[in-house]
This record gives structure tokens, C-alpha cells and sequence, in this order.
């Protein structure tokens, strides 16, 4: 889909889709290329998710497990991939890799790996979020010391790959302006962009125009949702979003 017009010497914006659309339909990644063609865009985000095995002690393992991704960096041919996209007629935006960046053991390696096969299909970029933070016992302070514990190494492998990697602003520490203006101070703009995803911004209680103003110079990736009228009560219950009144925004 082309994008509208630009005005002369603004960046160009790309209109893509994210192959999530087809979770519902379970479709496989070629199926999922054929669809987003058809449909008429150019660009395509697809989950990429590498199962981890931790073993705990000499009692417990624990596996993860993913319902629906497209590609697992440890069986995936990048020469197919290729392949799949040139016969599409697709580039890849950006590829999704949501691990949980509060648990280094699991995110380091699903996210290298990540990586990893992100530099050998020629995608730009890799994003995930921090993940869940256990409020009930862990402070906001320490959760932010883990989550920039976790992106050093993260950030390095992007960075020796050739591959940018950007942070979802979707849970507790990337929805409070605080931290978030602590993580964009700790890590420069060559280290860490910003997937900037309208709807989680909004039910996070920040108003997502407002917040893009703040930190568009640090924004490589935008997701654009539509928020459901089931979700709007979600966002009121927020303390910043409690005094502001419900709108509409034309993207």
C-alpha cells in the first residue's frame, strides 16, 4: 500500500502489516506472505520465536512454548525465506521477537537468536518489550537495573549483526515516562529505537500523540491499532488517562 505523499524532504513512511492478523487462521508463514501480497502491501512483520529449555536444578526444567510464530531461528533456512519474500513481492519492516527482558536467561538467547536470523533474511529490525513486572515484590527501581542488565548483551549482538533493535512500549517500566526517559538516557539513539505502538500506549493512560511528540526522534517502528469501544474503560481506570476525555485521533 503506498503511503500518502510526503512533504519534500520528510522521511518517507512505509505502510506494512503484521503477520499476526493470521493467528486466528493459524497460517503458515508462505500463506501469510500470499495473503499480506494479495492484500496489497509491501512490507511485513512476522513473529519470530526460538523455544528455551532452563534447567533450574537437578529438580526442574522449565520449557517455553509459543501457540503461533512464523519462524524459529533454529530450523528456519534463511535462503528460503529469501526466497519467499522476492517471489511475494515483500521486505520485511521489522520482525517481532517478544521475549521477556526481566528474565535475562530466557531473553539473551531468544532474543541473539533472534538476531541472528534477522541479519541472515535481511530484516532491519528486531523489537520485543520488557515484559510483566511482579509489583507485588519487585520495585520499579530494580525491574529497570534487570531490564538494562538484560539489554546490554542484547544490544551489543544487534549491534555486531547489523540489525537495529527496538523496545515495544507495552508494560509497566516503557509505559511510565520516568523510566522511559531513564532507558532513551542510558542507551543512545545508534543502541535502542522505539517500536511505538498506539494502542498499548493508550491503555497504558498516556496520550499517544503527545507521548510520539516526546520521542519521535527516537521512533524506527510504529505499531497504528485501532482501541475497541470494550477496551476505552481499560484506559479510564488509568490514573493519566482518568481526567482526559475520550477522542479520536486520524492517524
Amino acid at each position: 500500500m503506498e503511503p500518502p505523499a510526503s512533504a519534500p524532504g520528510a522521511p518517507r513512511i512505509h505502510c506494512g502489516v503484521g503477520l499476526e492478523c493470521d493467528r486466528a487462521d493459524a497460517r503458515p508463514f508462505t500463506a501469510a506472505l500470499e495473503r499480506a501480497a494479495a492484500a496489497g502491501f509491501r512490507y511485513v512483520e512476522p513473529f519470530l520465536y526460538t523455544p528455551v529449555q532452563l534447567e533450574l536444578n537437578s529438580h526442574q526444567r522449565v520449557h517455553t512454548s509459543s501457540p503461533y510464530h512464523h519462524l524459529n531461528p533454529d530450523d528456519t533456512d534463511p535462503t528460503a525465506v529469501r526466497a519467499a519474500m522476492s517471489r511475494s513481492g515483500l521486505r520485511f519492516s521489522a520482525a517481532d521477537a517478544h521475549s521477556s527482558l526481566l528474565l535475562p536467561q530466557i531473553a539473551v538467547s531468544q532474543l541473539t537468536r533472534a538476531i541472528d536470523l534477522a541479519a541472515a533474511i535481511e530484516c532491519p529490525i528486531v523489537m520485543s518489550d520488557e515484559g510483566p513486572v511482579a509489583r507485588e515484590w519487585m520495585p520499579l527501581d530494580r525491574a529497570f537495573d534487570v531490564l538494562c542488565f538484560t539489554l546490554e548483551p542484547v544490544i551489543a549482538h544487534a549491534q555486531d549483526r547489523g540489525v537495529r533493535f527496538a523496545l515495544e512500549l507495552h508494560n509497566a517500566l516503557t509505559a511510565e515516562p520516568k523510566y522511559l526517559a531513564r532507558l532513551l538516557q542510558r542507551f543512545g539513539p545508534a543502541e535502542l529505537g522505539i517500536n511505538f505502538d498506539t494502542g498499548n500506549s493508550f491503555l497504558a493512560g498516556n496520550d499517544p500523540v503527545a507521548l510520539l511528540r516526546e520521542l519521535v526522534g527516537r521512533v524506527i517502528h510504529v505499531h497504528l491499532k485501532d482501541i475497541p469501544a470494550s477496551q476505552l474503560p481499560c484506559a479510564a481506570k488509568s490514573p493519566a488517562r482518568a481526567s482526559a476525555s475520550p477522542r479520536v485521533t486520524a492517524w
